[in-house]
Formats: C-alpha cells, structure tokens, sequence
C-alpha cells in the first residue's frame, strides 16, 4: 500500500470514530489534513510540475479551514518564499453575528447584555477567530476578539492526530528533532487560544518596545476571559495600501518597523512571532506615519545570553575580531555536532546569513536571495542546517522572513547596522562587545581538528524504471524519485539514511551496509560509489562525492 493510500485509510477510520460525539467539522478537519499528507507526498517526488501543483492545491484546501490546519499553512507562508501560500494570512468569512452574540454571551457570564450597548458584525476573521467592535455599558468603545466555538477542542484533536504522526522526508533524514517541534506548535498554539495570557503579552510588548511611530493597541487583561479578548480600537490600513505613499512616508514607516523590532530583540528579548501581512497595518498619524501591531498570541522571548551571543556574532562578523563562530553558535542552541559536519566555512554562511547588517550601505533586500544562495551554497544540506538550529529558532526565522518581505512591500532600502545600532543603544552594544561564549566541548574541539574528508557530500539516489526496462539499455534516463545530499561525515549513519528494507535485502545478500561506511570512513570518505542495488523497479545509488 502507497503512503498515500495509507494516509487516507487511515484519517479516513479517524473522522468516522468521532462521528456522532465530537465538534462540528473535526471530520471535515481530519480529511483535510489527509488530502494535505498526500499532497505533501506528491511534492516530495520532487517533480517540478507535481510539487507547483500540490503548493495551490494546498493553499486552495486551507482557505477558510480554521484552526490548526489553517495555522501550520500560515506558518508554511512565513517560512518558504512562496506566493501560492500568501492567500492564507488573508482574512476568512466571517461568521454572523447571530452566531457569534450567544458565545460572547455566555462567555461574558450572567448579564452580558445589559454590559454591552451595542455589537457590530465582525470586520475581520482568521484561523482562530473574529474581531468585533463593541461599545460596553461605561461608553468607552473597543473591540473584542472572538475564538470561534469549539475551537480549542478542535485545535487539541488536530494536534493530538499530529503528535502521532511518524517522522517522514526531511524530519527523518536529517533528524529533526520532530517531538520538540512538535511541542513548540502546541505550547504556541495553546498560548494563541490563551486569551487572557495573549492581552498580558500585548501589554508587556507595549509597555516595553515603546518607540516612536509603533502603535500596539492596549488590551485589557482584566476584562478578557477565555475566549474573548477586549483591546482598545486602533484603525489602520493593509500595510500593501503604503506603496502608493510618497517615498518619504514610506522609507518612515519601514525604518519604525525595522527598529522596533530589532529594539524588541536585542534591547528587550521581546519578538513578535507572526508578521505576517494580517497582522500588521499602517495609517498617517499626527506628525509621521504609524505602523500598528496586531495580534500577539505568538510571542517570543529570547534570554539575555542567547540575545548577546547573536549581537556577539553580528558585530564579530563586521569587526573580524577572530571570534569562534562556531562557539556562539552553539551558544545560540544550534547542535555542534551538526554544525561541524557541514564541511562549510561557518563564517562565510554566517556572513550570508547576517548580510544586511555587514554592508554599510542602503541595503536592497532583493539582492540577498537568501533561499537561492543558501542552496547554492549547501544544496540538500540547508535542511541539516535547519535541523542543527534550536526548535525556537523557527519563531526567530518566521520573523525576520515576515520582515524581509514587508520591507520589499514598502520598496525601501534601509542600512542595517546604523538601525540596529541606534535601536539598541551604546549600552547594550559595550555589553555585547565584551560578551564571550563558552568554549566548545572536548568532543566538539576534537571534532573540529578531525581532517577534512576527501568528499564533501554524501549522496543518496533513488531511480524508477519502467516495466521490463534494464539498466543500460534505455533510451531515455529513468525517472528521478529521490535525490538527497547529506555531510559526507554521516557515512557512520548510513542505518538512517538507507530504508530499512533496503538495509535488510543488503544483509541477505551478505553486504553490510554499515561495514562499507566505515571502512569509507577510515580510508578518509573518498569521492566514489558505496552501494549500487536493485529492487524490482527500483535502483538505489549511495556515493560520496
């Protein structure tokens, strides 16, 4: 059986248990979270025409799906530099306010109505509810913040469907740590559907990254309960509307945005975790434009070390002073490990990483092509990258994604480091200058001495041929199912790299897969062929290269 058809037979016997005693729409939820698994599977054929198919025919499936299914596709949208996912940080209908006024009743306790005066329809709906405006009794008018019915319990039972799903493509091949993140989701999920918590977060940002220009709404811890969240009402436009600005206005309202929230990071270790085009609008203000944040059941906090040590690798990398790259990075929570089998020069990726801040010039952000040149650069092993940083370095990367991409909205060149340096303050850039990560373990140091290997890649080919056709004699290549590069180091892993399956067939054939990657490794991981192999249809190519 495919792993598509198992996904289907599999959500499919899901949704029917909840039959009958479950949340509208959890068996429409998990169905869709099946068509989802399959799409996902047809992209990882890697087949140019099938993946651009899948991505809008993911998009197309999480419009208006709420909840969980809706989230992960945001967070998709924030972390791929692809348009197809962008519709998804874009409102959803509504749902009416005849539907809406007995939850806010019932939530608001006895007497709601005589509290409230007057209650319009929503003006703006997302993946985990609506937004109000509403006069209460003492006159002041505001807005409230809905969670649609049942969505918590909905949320729970996606993720519970989540947390039992095994580790497949990437995750497994370059060992995610697939619980951990799976716990960052819940945790960040949890807080989002946490409103009182949420109206705590939004008056701890306002109250701390206060600077000219930002306008956070001011919430009210004490009337919000669960489920509804009361704020202050601040009107503003898409952030998009500010392209028809003049130049001035925009270049004003982008350098609030990028000092804010750099002032948030490393002055405060306050970072709002979903800038995505929703939650952010703009409007003229009194003197200069203002730039409003919404939204703030995402809400990243960065301790004062791991602040430093990435103010510490940013000035390092300008000053080159000699600092051990290496050393802050594992200060910042990547795994050493990992990093060192890269077999990459650590500062020139870390000098692509943070180049913004090192050129000291008006930066155009269309030059970086992050993505493209990460690839150039890695190839398959920007995945190990990611899967040697910290679970939460996710949050940090989605935020920076989601400021990138709004600074090209505005098309405004900025220079970088006389931003950081002026939202930061002497104060804190002396403590960063002076700042010392912890040296690397022995292991780490032993590592890092280790000769260089002779090949820098260890590759693994997966090749279909068609009924009847022999290696050699075809007219045409077979069809590539899989192509994947690791380290050239993690020849002494090949168990979980090569299917088990595979592994087992090589074991009855007398070959020890294992055996071949150290003897690989000893003779010092040469460029050439380890394992070349057969199976019906399939050829299975491992070499180091």
């Amino acid at each position: 059986m495919t792993l598509a058809a198992e996904t289907t037979s599999w959500t499919g016997s899901f949704a029917r248990a909840l039959q009958g005693g479950g949340l509208r729409g959890i068996q429409e939820r998990i169905r869709r979270l099946g068509i989802l698994l399959r799409l996902m599977w047809y992209a990882h054929r890697r087949r140019k025409d099938t993946e651009g198919a899948a991505r809008r025919a993911l998009a197309d499936l999480l419009i208006g799906a709420r909840g969980a299914s809706m989230k992960a596709g945001q967070w998709l949208g924030t972390l791929e530099d692809d348009s197809t996912l962008n519709s998804l940080t874009e409102p959803v209908e509504p749902r009416p306010l005849n539907e809406i006024w007995p939850v806010i009743e019932q939530r608001m306790g006895a007497g709601a109505a005589a509290k409230v005066d007057h209650l319009e329809a929503a003006f703006a709906a997302a993946s985990l509810g609506q937004v109000h405006r509403i006069r209460l009794r003492f006159g002041q008018e505001m807005v409230v913040k809905v969670l649609y019915p049942g969505i918590a319990e909905a949320v729970a039972a996606e993720l519970e469907w989540a947390g039992r799903m095994p580790a497949l493509g990437a995750v497994k091949r370059f060992g995610f740590d697939l619980d951990t993140y799976k716990d960052l989701l819940k945790r960040h999920l949890d807080e989002e559907l946490d409103t009182p918590q949420e109206a705590l977060h939004q008056e701890a940002y306002r109250r701390q990254v206060c600077f000219p220009g930002l306008v956070v709404p001011e919430a009210f811890p004490d009337l919000s309960r669960p489920g509804l969240l009361f704020q202050v009402f601040e009107p503003s436009h898409p952030l998009a509307e500010a392209r028809s600005w003049s130049p001035r206005r925009r270049r004003c309202l982008a350098s609030t945005l990028l000092r804010s929230t750099l002032h948030g990071l490393f002055a405060k270790g306050l970072v709002h975790g979903d800038l995505h085009a929703g939650n952010l609008g703009c409007r003229y203000g009194r003197e200069t434009p203002e730039l409003v944040l919404y939204d703030f059941g995402c809400l990243l906090r960065l301790d004062e070390r791991r602040r430093l040590a990435l103010l510490r690798l940013i000035i390092g990398l300008r000053e080159g002073d000699g600092l051990d790259v290496a050393a802050c990075l594992v200060e910042l929570g990547f795994d050493g490990r990992k990093l060192l089998h890269l077999s990459v020069d650590l500062t020139s990726l870390c000098r692509l990483l943070f180049e913004p801040f090192l050129l000291d010039r008006s930066y155009d952000l269309r030059e970086w092509r992050l993505s493209e040149r990460l690839g150039d650069l890695l190839g398959e092993l920007r995945w190990w990258l990611r899967a040697s940083g910290p679970p939460d370095s996710l949050l940090l990367l989605r935020a920076f994604l989601g400021l990138s991409r709004h600074l090209k909205t505005l098309d405004v060149h900025l220079r970088w480091w006389p931003m950081l340096t002026s939202s930061v303050g002497e104060r804190v850039l002396e403590k960063a200058r002076c700042f010392e990560p912890a040296p690397l373990s022995d292991e780490l140091a032993a590592l890092r001495r280790a000769p260089r290997p002779l090949a820098r890649r260890l590759s693994l080919r997966v090749t279909e041929l068609e009924a009847g056709q022999k290696l050699g004699d075809f007219e045409e290549k077979p069809e590539e199912v899989l192509r994947i590069d690791f380290p050239a180091q993690e020849v002494l892993h090949l168990a979980k790299i090569v299917p088990e399956k595979i592994q087992n067939q090589l074991l009855d054939s007398g070959v020890d897969l294992q055996a071949l990657g150290n003897a690989a490794y000893r003779r010092g991981m040469p460029p050439g062929s380890i394992i070349h192999f057969v199976d019906r249809n399939r050829c299975y190519d491992l070499w180091l290269r």
